[in-house]
């Protein structure tokens, strides 16, 4: 488990009591709504909104007198500079607790990709899955689901209560069904330690990858999160509230 995973746990449980009544579009929409709200109240926290909000009335005021100007472009040059300055001292307040406030949507993003971006297989489904490098040093625990196939095996995925082993001469390999709907098992990285998503084995094997070919709707469950995101943002700019 990565430092992004952490809250995981605390995510599934909400998310089994929302999926009681509500289908995975209306609870994306859900996060999406709760990740922008989050970010939204980081960006007040951290930011110094007295002091911006006087800045931009100096800005507004500095505006407001150069459309009023008449007189020499020269005496207009020190208005314009002003204004510019105005408006680069609001962006150095801001930078800074804008990035902070996009840690509750990394958050949530990363649970939300690894939750609902693959379909787990209905029992005795037919599923492709391949090792690389390739090997013929696999072996299986049943070879009546298995069948061998070009660059891989075709996997008849187990049903509830049964499993399926994949090993070779050295150690444990994998084990089917799955825990979790993911699309990769890999070596352990550097950047599981931020995000492991359920999706690394031991680095003690020779093998960099092995795949399950998943169903995914990842594309479409990331546009309803990004859109429900962007416009609960919006409302609360739009109502004054940031």
């Amino acid at each position: 488990m990565g430092l992004f995973d952490l809250p995981a746990p605390l995510f599934g449980a909400i998310d089994d009591l929302l999926a009681i009544a509500l289908s995975p579009i209306l609870r994306l929409i859900i996060w999406g709504i709760l990740a922008g709200w989050l970010s939204m109240v980081a960006y007040g926290f951290f930011s110094n909104q007295g002091k911006i909000g006087r800045l931009k009335a100096q800005q507004k005021k500095q505006q407001k007198d150069i459309a009023n100007f008449d007189g020499e472009f020269a005496a207009l040059i020190p208005l314009i500079r002003q204004t510019l300055m105005l408006g680069f001292r609001q962006l150095g307040l801001a930078l800074g607790p804008a990035l902070l406030a996009t840690i509750p949507v990394l958050f949530i993003i990363i649970w939300v990709a690894g939750e609902f971006a693959y379909e787990t297989p209905t029992a005795r489904s037919e599923v492709l899955l391949t090792a690389e490098p390739a090997s013929s040093d696999i072996v299986w625990s049943s070879m009546t689901q298995v069948k061998r196939s070009e660059g891989g095996w075709v996997i008849n995925w187990p049903s509830k209560g049964e499993s399926l082993t994949m090993s070779d001469d050295h150690q444990h390999l994998l084990t089917l069904p799955l825990a979790h709907a993911i699309p990769i098992i890999h070596k352990k990285r550097w950047w599981n330690l931020l995000n492991g998503c359920h999706s690394h084995q031991s680095a003690r094997n020779s093998y960099d990858r092995i795949r399950p070919r998943l169903d995914s709707w990842l594309d479409v469950q990331l546009l309803y999160y990004s859109c429900s995101v962007i416009n609960y943002n919006q409302a609360l700019v739009a109502s004054g509230l940031k």
